[in-house]
């Protein structure tokens, strides 16, 4: 019994230290940084709470378009990997580029009233007036006038969101390794 005890505790042991080594991979050194940190707190402090903002980066990257990429093949397995563990926080961060390198270079620079707008035309198309093929064109020739709409519609190309996914990691990786 006492060995069998042995053996038992043994094993567990080798799966406690052997599991994570499997586990992690070369992306995790992201994490470990406090730059990573710093760009997690920055999103937490400036960011969440404005809940306007909030909406049209969702609008933009959300965590089901980062399950999609997850369940795809449009990244590495590693990319894949370090996204699926830290799908939370690399989405503050996603977020929190596209306010910096994006959305602050927008001319003419969006107000509240914008915001609020074009999420709600974005997010329920029942908003549109559009009754037929030709006024809905119409109204989204409009749209694209506004620098916000335009910015949500260049992040729908297919293959845009993963090829910015991947370049963001790559560029992460080789700052913080």
């Amino acid at each position: 019994m006492k060995k069998m005890l042995n053996i038992i505790v043994i094993l567990g042991m080798v799966l406690f230290f052997v599991v994570p080594s499997f586990a992690s991979n070369k992306y995790d050194c992201i994490v470990k940084n406090p730059g990573w940190n710093r760009m997690i707190q920055k999103f937490d402090t400036h960011l969440a709470p404005n809940r306007m903002y909030v909406n049209y980066l969702n609008c933009l990257v959300n965590k089901n378009d980062l399950n999609l990429l997850i369940n795809g093949n449009n990244l590495n397995k590693d990319k894949r990997t370090f996204i699926s563990e830290n799908r939370k926080d690399f989405l503050k961060y996603l977020h929190t580029i596209i306010v910096i390198h994006v959305l602050s270079k927008l001319d003419p620079s969006p107000n509240d009233t914008q915001y609020i707008y074009i999420t709600g035309v974005i997010n329920d198309p029942r908003a549109q007036a559009a009754t037929n093929g030709s006024e809905y064109e119409q109204e989204k020739m409009f749209f694209r006038e506004w620098p916000l709409y335009a910015t949500w519609e260049n992040w729908r190309v297919d293959g845009y969101l993963s090829s910015v996914i991947d370049e963001q990691i790559d560029l992460i990786y080789n700052a913080y390794k």
